[in-house]
């Protein structure tokens, strides 16, 4: 079972619709009762929980594989994402995914990116096997998205996606 959180943002939404094409089993972390109740009828398997607790992150994990991280912007981002990265060493899974932004870099001069490149290095450092996605237009509409090209260095991987004309 993959675990998806952000699951109600642009790309959250994006993944899990690909992994129920695929027939892939999907727990979705979320805040809200009512996003909770919009995805068990999509067949999704809804966890409430509060993604900057340490108790709910470790019940989440559970009986979990794989996970696809998306963190709201926030000034907690970083603490959010080092406590997701211990708790799935933890919890032994096996494939953590980031969703991260280009330019992410521990020594930016923007607080975004800084976060990003610390929170990066905090999953790096965990011993979780990871793959990190760099995206430039996350804020674009899915469904508008004409490109995508994908750029392999090492275990990071970097997401160029424009739509020149729309």
């Amino acid at each position: 079972m993959i675990l998806v959180t952000g699951a109600t943002s642009a790309v959250g939404k994006a993944v899990i619709k690909e992994l129920l094409a695929r027939q892939v089993s999907v727990r979705a972390f979320v805040r809200k009762p009512v996003d909770a109740a919009e995805l068990q009828a999509q067949g999704v398997e809804a966890f409430l929980g509060d993604m900057t607790k340490q108790a709910s992150v470790a019940q989440a994990l559970q009986g979990i594989e794989s996970v696809y991280l998306i963190t709201p912007v926030e000034e907690h981002l970083l603490e959010t994402e080092g406590l997701w990265a211990q708790e799935s060493k933890k919890a032994g899974i096996r494939h953590l995914v980031k969703q991260s932004e280009i330019g992410a870099d521990p020594q930016s001069f923007s607080p975004l990116l800084c976060d990003h490149g610390k929170a990066e290095d905090a999953i790096r450092s965990s011993g979780v096997p990871y793959t990190i996605l760099g995206s430039v237009a996350k804020n674009l509409k899915l469904s508008k998205l004409k490109y995508t090209r994908t750029y392999l260095a090492g275990k990071r991987c970097r997401t160029c996606t424009f739509s020149p004309w729309k």
